[in-house]
Protein backbone atom coordinates (compact mmCIF):
# COMPACT_ATOMS: atom_id res chain seq x y z
CA UNK A 1 0.00 0.00 0.00
CA UNK A 2 1.20 3.69 -0.96
CA UNK A 3 0.70 6.58 1.52
CA UNK A 4 -1.73 7.92 -1.86
CA UNK A 5 -3.56 5.10 -1.22
CA UNK A 6 -3.78 5.40 2.64
CA UNK A 7 -3.83 9.04 2.78
CA UNK A 8 -4.89 10.36 -0.89
CA UNK A 9 -4.71 14.30 0.74
CA UNK A 10 -1.30 13.44 1.71
CA UNK A 11 0.94 16.65 0.45
CA UNK A 12 3.88 14.66 0.73
CA UNK A 13 3.15 12.08 -1.40
CA UNK A 14 1.58 14.00 -4.15
CA UNK A 15 4.65 16.41 -4.34
CA UNK A 16 6.72 13.62 -4.71
CA UNK A 17 4.56 11.98 -7.19
CA UNK A 18 4.81 15.14 -9.12
CA UNK A 19 8.38 15.87 -8.88
CA UNK A 20 9.16 12.60 -9.88
CA UNK A 21 6.92 12.20 -12.83
CA UNK A 22 5.80 8.45 -11.77
CA UNK A 23 2.47 8.83 -13.75
CA UNK A 24 1.12 8.90 -17.41
CA UNK A 25 1.06 12.16 -18.74
CA UNK A 26 -2.72 12.69 -17.84
CA UNK A 27 -2.83 11.28 -14.27
CA UNK A 28 0.08 13.56 -13.86
CA UNK A 29 -1.63 16.67 -15.36
CA UNK A 30 -4.69 16.27 -12.48
CA UNK A 31 -1.63 15.56 -9.64
CA UNK A 32 0.15 18.91 -10.84
CA UNK A 33 -3.39 20.88 -10.10
CA UNK A 34 -3.82 19.35 -6.84
CA UNK A 35 -0.46 19.75 -5.84
CA UNK A 36 -0.50 23.32 -6.68
CA UNK A 37 -3.63 23.86 -4.83
CA UNK A 38 -2.25 22.11 -1.96
CA UNK A 39 0.84 24.48 -2.35
CA UNK A 40 -0.76 27.66 -2.35
CA UNK A 41 -2.99 26.37 0.62
CA UNK A 42 0.17 25.99 2.65
CA UNK A 43 1.77 28.94 1.57
CA UNK A 44 -1.44 30.98 2.57
CA UNK A 45 -1.60 29.06 5.88
CA UNK A 46 2.09 30.23 7.01
CA UNK A 47 1.85 33.09 5.97
CA UNK A 48 -1.41 34.09 8.27
CA UNK A 49 0.75 31.78 10.83
CA UNK A 50 3.86 34.62 10.57
CA UNK A 51 1.04 37.46 10.96
CA UNK A 52 0.05 36.04 14.01
CA UNK A 53 2.65 35.64 15.34
CA UNK A 54 3.49 31.52 15.29
CA UNK A 55 6.19 30.16 13.50
CA UNK A 56 5.43 26.34 11.49
CA UNK A 57 8.54 24.82 11.81
CA UNK A 58 10.35 21.59 12.75
CA UNK A 59 12.56 21.54 16.18
CA UNK A 60 15.44 24.26 16.44
CA UNK A 61 18.84 23.87 15.78
CA UNK A 62 21.79 24.57 18.48
CA UNK A 63 25.39 24.94 17.18
CA UNK A 64 28.31 24.01 19.47
CA UNK A 65 32.21 23.59 18.77
CA UNK A 66 33.50 20.77 21.02
CA UNK A 67 37.31 20.71 20.07
CA UNK A 68 37.92 21.26 15.98
CA UNK A 69 34.57 19.65 15.23
CA UNK A 70 31.12 21.63 14.73
CA UNK A 71 28.43 19.53 16.68
CA UNK A 72 24.56 20.43 15.88
CA UNK A 73 22.02 19.48 18.19
CA UNK A 74 18.49 19.32 17.57
CA UNK A 75 16.91 20.70 20.72
CA UNK A 76 13.99 17.84 21.40
CA UNK A 77 17.05 15.27 21.47
CA UNK A 78 18.67 14.38 24.93
CA UNK A 79 22.30 16.01 24.67
CA UNK A 80 23.60 12.77 26.37
CA UNK A 81 22.59 8.95 25.94
CA UNK A 82 21.75 7.73 29.56
CA UNK A 83 22.66 4.13 30.18
CA UNK A 84 19.84 1.87 31.31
Amino acid sequence: MTLLEENPNSYIATEWLVEHGVFPVAKHNKMLEKYEVQKELRRKARAEALAAGTVLEGPRKGFRRRGSKLIVQLHKRPRTLRKG
